[in-house]
């Protein structure tokens, strides 16, 4: 007879240690070396091993360039489907899921701020919204922000690369080409343009 019966219980595995670095390192692209992403961070994404660029947002670099306090404008305008163009993957589609994954409704964002103190209105591609293509709506974003730029009495700058210039969206045809045109037209009625700048005193011919 069995005085005493112990219960079995089961063998529970030992609390797991947690990776406290876990997530905070990755391998460069560039130079294959482990990378703290906080070093990566505050070197502005470069490497500071092999100098790799990372990409970065609209976003990231406007707070890089923009004194704090800048303001986004036109920021509701987006792009619609008016071909029903078909791809690999539907168009619209893509202006369904991007938003949500890349934060913005357009391939490019405006901003009106200061730089060392002086007002500029600044736009800036994003690069992950359809690789920075150009639609109709970024011409019109583009447009308007250089428009701004002269109602304020201020500069303009466009931070941009050849997707803005060449890489016009097939799924809005000709709207895309009238845009590639837009951007400079209100630049040609700039004051800076249409008064007579003086020369210095150095440069003057007596």
């Amino acid at each position: 007879m069995t005085w005493f019966k112990r219960e079995k219980k089961p063998i529970e595995p030992p609390d797991e240690r947690r990776v406290v670095t876990e997530g905070l390192w990755i391998k460069c692209s560039g130079c294959k070396e482990p990378l703290w992403k906080k070093d990566l961070e505050t070197n502005h994404q470069v490497c500071p091993k092999c100098s790799y660029h990372y990409k970065i947002s609209a976003y990231d670099r406007i707070n890089l360039i923009m004194d704090t306090g800048w303001t986004e404008h036109d920021s509701s305008l987006y792009s619609t489907d008016p071909l029903n163009f078909r791809a690999a993957k539907p168009y619209k589609e893509s202006l369904q899921s991007l938003p949500k994954k890349v934060g913005v409704l357009e391939a490019v964002v405006n901003v009106y701020g200061q730089i060392d103190g002086m007002l500029v209105t600044l736009s800036a591609m994003e690069y992950n919204f359809i690789g920075g293509s150009m639609g109709s709506v970024v011409g019109e974003k583009i447009t308007r922000s250089i428009e701004r730029a002269i109602e304020l009495n201020g500069a303009s700058i466009d931070m941009n690369k050849q997707a803005f210039l060449w890489g016009r969206r097939a799924a809005h045809d000709i709207a895309a080409v009238e845009k590639l045109v837009a951007p400079p037209a209100p630049a040609q009625r700039s004051p800076a343009q249409q008064e007579p700048q003086s020369q210095p005193a150095s440069q003057r011919v007596p």
